[in-house]
């Protein structure tokens, strides 16, 4: 006897740039769950993480790099109803999937993201893990490390990402709440503490925060990528 209303499929679409380990550990979490598409996008000539890839039965998309552009890429390959979209050096929590089709079938909702929790015992990993959750539950801003996810239909609705090379996220976001409520889940998924480790725990968060201000003051994302990456 079939299943007269199927779970839809769900397109998990990774955009990565020269990633070994983190995303070997990423898709040997996503490639057992069943119902599940995995999309790689990555730049072109980026042998890293087309070898890293090629070790699972994951879709690879080449196109040009910068995380927004990235994104469009992998949707436009995407074959699922819903999409999540994960950074490669994350990692969802157990049983993230049926968390994410119970909350959009809520209504009213449009899409949703996890809670944060950087992959570090220290204490200042511990506060900007708090200070992602209090950002997100009070002024409404989230970042692509946090997993977001919509169906097809509202990613369409909202107009999709557009293909920033930063803040890409944070726009989405603020143009999918504006169709629909966006939830924040309560459950923890973990993200590498890499990033802070290399470049300090302060200087990491006092950058972001100043990048996020000045982008909702309206300097633009180009502008922006000058400046974090100088």
């Amino acid at each position: 006897m079939h299943d007269a209303n199927p779970a839809p499929l769900v397109s998990v679409i990774i955009p990565a740039f020269r990633e070994g380990a983190l995303l070997e550990r990423l898709l040997a979490s996503l490639v057992p769950v069943p119902g599940v598409e995995v999309v790689v996008s990555i730049p072109y000539g980026d042998e890293i993480s087309e070898r890293t890839a090629a070790k699972f039965p994951a879709l690879v998309v080449q196109g040009e790099r910068g995380r927004g552009a990235q994104l469009c890429s992998g949707v436009a390959k995407a074959g699922g109803e819903v999409f999540l979209f994960c950074h490669a050096d994350a990692m969802l929590p157990d049983g993230w999937k049926d968390a994410v089709l119970s909350c959009l079938v809520e209504p009213g909702v449009v899409g949703g993201a996890f809670r944060l929790r950087i992959d570090s015992p220290s204490f200042a990993a511990r506060i900007i893990s708090l200070g992602a959750f209090l950002r997100g539950g009070i002024l409404g801003l989230v970042y692509g490390d946090q997993a977001i996810f919509t169906t097809r239909q509202n990613y369409e609705k909202a107009g999709g990402f557009a293909p920033y090379p930063i803040m890409e996220d944070v726009d989405f976001v603020r143009r999918l709440r504006r169709i629909g409520r966006f939830a924040l889940l309560g459950r923890e998924m973990l993200v590498s503490p890499r990033r802070w480790e290399k470049e300090g725990y302060l200087f990491c968060t006092l950058r972001n925060a100043a990048l996020m201000a000045l982008y909702l003051l309206g300097v633009s994302p180009g502008r922006l990528t000058a400046w974090y990456r100088s």
